[in-house]
């Protein structure tokens, strides 16, 4: 099949956020017995990595915005006021719409894949004929419902967001989620979209070998893209409302915050005793091996959290939001659950102090990842999928 992707973000080798390393990995599945052309929304940062890209993918269309910070912060005033995904500016949408217009005459034009709910609003400029896939890496609107618990003066944006959101869904052949609870939210707000989970990469396969003794007494980590509001959220509510609580009981433990991009509110999260801003790890597999236990305090729908997922493959016990292991469905042996500052903290001491506890709670979180996180099988039924629906539109038009 002749396939498309659209997406905000570059997929390159090395990107530092789960969204962008679940595309490439798709891109490389599919690779082999498909031809891809990709249209990316880059900056100057990201466009030196399109050669790397352009190894797996020929044809990279680089959409370069040029928005300047006051026209960055009109978008995002605009945003808020409309409750729509802000476009980059009437430059960058038409190379988008280029690119379309090019892999349509080149044809044939068979999926267009847009990545990320902000790309659905390009869906209707498909040409006829072709499949049309959103992959909703996020529910946007349920992440933002919750960020806007106690604002009730966000609650017509986020209504707005939504009603976009599902608009998108609605014109899509196709709808990716990453986990089954993100989906049946999709469905109970559409009910009959036609849906497939396609759960994040993560890091299932190399983190099953790490070793059981390399963790490090008294070591806690949280992992994510500090550049992000809800793991910025996450970070403070776990070094200031549960932190003290834990260093209370165990003096010498130390949290690591672990993410890319952290800005001057969080780096000063490392004056706290015992807290240690990390920043971007080159090394991720390590920093999960020298932790003893992973927490995940995010309180907003979040799909299926690489974050979860890699701590239970490399056999860390992880303590967890109700919200954050919504999508990772991790049982009570393998995962504690805990929203109040209060309980969340009791269970990293306990795992801390309880070397029976934290080995029983290890080997449960390892089974549970191995037998539940196969990617390739995953992205074999959607390309299945995929191949049953262009094959489906061409006896459909064929004369």
């Amino acid at each position: 099949m002749n396939l498309l992707c659209l997406t905000p973000y570059l997929p390159y080798p090395g990107v530092p956020h789960g969204g962008g390393q679940d595309l490439l990995a798709l891109l490389r599945f599919l690779a082999p017995r498909h031809t891809l052309r990709l249209a990316s929304f880059v900056d100057e940062a990201t466009a030196v990595h399109a050669d790397a890209l352009r190894t797996l993918v020929p044809e990279v269309c680089l959409v370069r915005p040029a928005v300047t910070p006051r026209q960055k912060a009109a978008n995002t005033l605009a945003a808020l006021r409309s409750g729509q995904w802000a476009g980059l500016g009437r430059r960058a949408e038409a190379q988008v719409l280029a690119a379309i217009r090019a892999w349509a005459a080149a044809g044939p034009a068979e999926v267009l894949y847009c990545a990320w709910t902000e790309m659905g609003r390009h869906l209707r400029s498909a040409p006829p004929g072709a499949v049309r896939v959103l992959d909703e890496v996020d529910v946007r609107w349920r992440a933002e419902a919750a960020a806007a618990a106690g604002r009730p003066w966000r609650w017509p944006t986020v209504l707005r967001r939504r009603q976009a959101e599902l608009g998108y869904v609605r014109s899509a052949d196709l709808v990716l989620a990453r986990s089954a609870h993100d989906l049946a939210a999709l469905r109970q707000a559409v009910p009959r979209v036609r849906g497939l989970v396609l759960p994040p990469v993560a890091h299932t396969a190399g983190f099953l070998r790490i070793a059981p003794g390399a963790s490090r007494p008294g070591q806690v980590l949280f992992v994510g893209a500090l550049d992000r509001l809800r793991n910025q959220q996450a970070a403070r509510w776990l070094a200031e409302a549960v932190w003290p609580r834990v260093r209370a009981a165990h003096p010498v433990a130390e949290l690591r915050l672990v993410g890319v991009h952290p800005p001057a509110a969080i780096q000063a999260l490392g004056r706290h005793p015992g807290v240690t801003v990390v920043g971007w790890a080159a090394d991720l597999a390590a920093e999960y091996a020298r932790a003893r236990v992973v927490a995940a305090p995010l309180f907003g729908a979040a799909g299926a959290l690489n974050k979860v997922i890699d701590g239970l493959a490399a056999g860390r016990p992880v303590v967890a939001t109700r919200a954050a292991n919504a999508g990772v469905g991790a049982p009570p042996e393998a995962l504690i659950t805990a929203d109040r500052p209060a309980d969340f903290a009791a269970a990293l001491v306990r795992l801390l102090a309880d070397d029976a506890l934290w080995q029983r709670m290890a080997a449960a979180a390892r089974r549970f990842a191995a037998g539940t996180f196969d990617w390739e099988a995953a992205a074999g039924r959607l390309e299945t999928a995929l191949v049953a629906m262009v094959e489906e539109r061409k006896a459909t038009n064929a004369p």
